[in-house]
């Protein structure tokens, strides 16, 4: 019902904003006590790492991000915003090449 519908979202959304909000918090806090010494560039690249490797199912979906990655290094002398949007597009080309040269030899087997 949507009495129901509302008060499982209200649920859930009071306990995933409370904690992003807890979190956010410790976060800013904590993050005031690690000196500048400790480099921690790299935690962003890894996040970014983590959220797309289980995405990566099929041949296409490893063919668009290898040719994501590989054109934005080698644009990474261009203006901001220029290499990666360059790579995203061939990369989308890639991917929808490699699913469609899978669909062809599905069908001719």
């Amino acid at each position: 019902s949507l009495t129901q519908r509302l008060a499982y979202f209200t649920g859930t959304a009071i306990l995933m904003c409370g904690c992003w909000i807890i979190f956010s918090f410790i976060g800013a806090t904590a993050g005031r006590a690690i000196p500048a010494s400790i480099p921690l560039d790299f935690v962003v690249p890894i996040t970014f790492l983590a959220m797309i490797a289980p995405a990566l199912r099929t041949p296409a979906h490893v063919a668009a991000a290898t040719v994501a990655v590989v054109v934005s290094l080698a644009l990474a002398w261009l203006p901001a915003g220029v290499g990666p949007m360059i790579a995203a597009v061939l990369a989308m080309a890639t991917g929808a090449g490699v699913e469609t040269l899978i669909l062809r030899r599905r069908a001719r087997a």
